[in-house]
């Protein structure tokens, strides 16, 4: 499983880059419950999405357990998987997004990929 994991987030952060953008991409090839797990920017014109927000939203028997967002300085954000209230152990669906939002406030995702968290 862990394998399968890597292939997808490289895959889900090719497909953004080769498109000329910018996408996202997780460091860590084994993300585990209780981690702090860094979720970095990848491609060109980086310097363009610094305050772009990073969010994180992970699900356990579809009940969300963990949701945040950070900005993306530094070029990426950092994100504890666990504990909260409503995740104390076990492994858990999780999906972060790069969302960009207009000047009105209206948000759009630019990349997404999702991964388990192991428990």
């Amino acid at each position: 499983m862990k394998k399968l994991v890597m292939a997808f987030v490289v895959t889900a952060g090719a497909l953004s880059i080769a498109g000329g953008g910018v996408g996202i991409a997780l460091v860590d090839p084994t993300p585990t419950f209780g981690e702090r797990e860094f979720i970095s920017l990848e491609g060109g014109g980086l310097s363009k999405h610094v305050n772009d927000t990073i969010t994180m939203t992970c699900a356990k028997n579809d009940d969300v357990v963990l949701r945040d967002a950070q900005k993306a300085t530094g070029y990426g954000a950092y994100f504890t998987l666990g504990p909260t209230a409503k995740w104390s152990g076990g492994s858990a669906l999780c999906t972060a997004q790069l969302v960009k939002y207009s000047k009105s406030g209206t948000p759009r995702v630019l990349d997404q990929f999702s991964f388990v968290a192991a428990g």
